[in-house]
């Protein structure tokens, strides 16, 4: 547990002081920046390799594991973890919530998610081998960051011989629900397309009727059933109700990127963990661009066009060869987790992360005023106030979050 930690004569009492003191660092919701406790070396290299695999290759399916069962260091309660064991899922949801609570955010789409892995840790503990868990997250609202895909969560899991199970789960892309076609004119308004489809999926997958009304109460139900889903069986599905057509030339491109650039990310991780603000910064993006540069390489290649260089060669000079050259700030881009840019001050995060700007953000009223919405924004003393907690409601409507 403790590779860099060790080498760096840190024990794990100093990291987690280390992490404490930098709470407050601003960062993107997309790649946040703290843990409740300090993160291992892995897990910051798998937040960074789902990032770019999500946000910069837009890979249509992600593997990852997660485990249900018991942490580190005494901690003796099941619940849903990282596949290392390390900091309960459902404690991470908890801390999104306070935080986006404390900067006058919006927090339904939160609180489905936290209420979705308090209903998986009581769920799991029934899980048997053969089981599958479903869990479908339409995307959020765009004026807060989100793009226009979603994911169905696919786990597939095994019981182990201690009363833990382990899930192999897989992220599919889920984009373009299908329009209703005899539906009228009136009937589609009133209807959220992607309510509509997500429900159909899920009634097929389970066997059961499932009939939900919001996007928030879909991301708030996961379900398990009692037979092993296979990922045909999912495409099959999902492509009944989404335009949805599985890339296998896209998928393996982005899986070449992800295996070239592994070194990369190692490398990277050290730099996350303990580097200074801007180290953080300039590493995240030079990770970006340079997975950006890939893949432009890669379809070119693919299509027979020249390439003036190749970069594997490149790549074997480590971080510190790409970082200066590749450490500007990459495109603004959207996703299932909000704006990659969307940057915010941070008690603690709920993945790994870069800190991204060093503006302050904008906050303002959730609230309504009169019958109408409150256009109170806070100007930088009254930011301030918040961020200490001096100030805890709309100055204008009196709203709390």
């Amino acid at each position: 547990m403790g590779a860099i930690a060790a080498e760096r004569g840190l024990s794990t009492q100093d990291r987690k002081v280390t992490y404490l003191r930098t709470q407050r660092e601003k960062r993107s919701h997309a790649f946040p920046v703290e843990y409740d406790t300090p993160p291992t070396q892995e897990e910051i290299g798998r937040e960074l390799t789902s990032y770019l695999a999500e946000y910069r290759l837009q890979i249509p399916r992600y593997s990852y594991e997660l485990i249900f069962g018991r942490g580190l260091e005494g901690d003796q309660q099941m619940r849903l973890r990282p596949i290392d064991r390390g900091e309960p899922i459902g404690n991470k949801t908890k801390r999104v919530i306070e935080e986006r609570t404390s900067w006058f955010e919006p927090t339904a789409r939160e609180k489905a998610e936290d209420q979705a892995v308090d209903l998986l840790d009581k769920k799991l503990q029934a899980l048997q081998t053969g089981d599958t868990v479903i869990w479908a997250s339409p995307p959020g609202p765009k004026e807060q960051g989100y793009g226009d895909y979603g994911f169905l969560f696919v786990g597939r899991a095994t019981k182990l011989d201690n009363g833990e199970s382990h899930l192999a789960m897989t992220a599919v892309r889920i984009e373009n629900p299908r329009e209703e076609v005899n539906a009228t004119v009136d009937e589609t308004e009133k209807k959220d397309p992607w309510v509509t489809q997500v429900n159909k999926t899920l009634s097929v997958l389970t066997g059961n009727e499932i009939i939900h009304t919001t996007r928030e109460q879909i991301l708030g139900e996961p379900v398990v059933v009692q037979r092993d889903l296979s990922l045909d069986n999912v495409d099959r599905v999902v492509k009944q109700h989404f335009a949805f057509q599985f890339d296998p030339e896209a998928q393996a491109n982005s899986e070449s990127i992800i295996a070239e650039m592994k070194p990369l990310i190692d490398e990277a991780t050290s730099i996350m963990l303990l580097g200074t603000k801007e180290q953080k910064q300039k590493t995240l993006h030079a990770l970006e661009n340079y997975a950006l540069k890939l893949k432009v390489e890669t379809n070119t290649e693919k299509k027979g066009e020249h390439v003036i260089f190749r970069t594997i060669k490149q790549s074997r000079s480590g971080i510190s060869g790409i970082i200066d050259t590749y450490g500007y700030e990459p495109p603004r881009v959207q996703g299932s987790c909000g704006s990659s840019d969307n940057v915010k001050s941070s008690k603690d995060g709920n993945t790994v992360s870069s800190v991204t700007s060093g503006e302050c953000p904008s906050i303002k009223c959730g609230g309504n005023k009169d019958g109408e919405p409150c256009d109170w924004e806070a100007s930088a003393s009254e930011a301030a106030a918040v961020q200490s907690g001096s100030l805890t409601a709309c100055p204008e409507c009196g709203w709390k979050p």
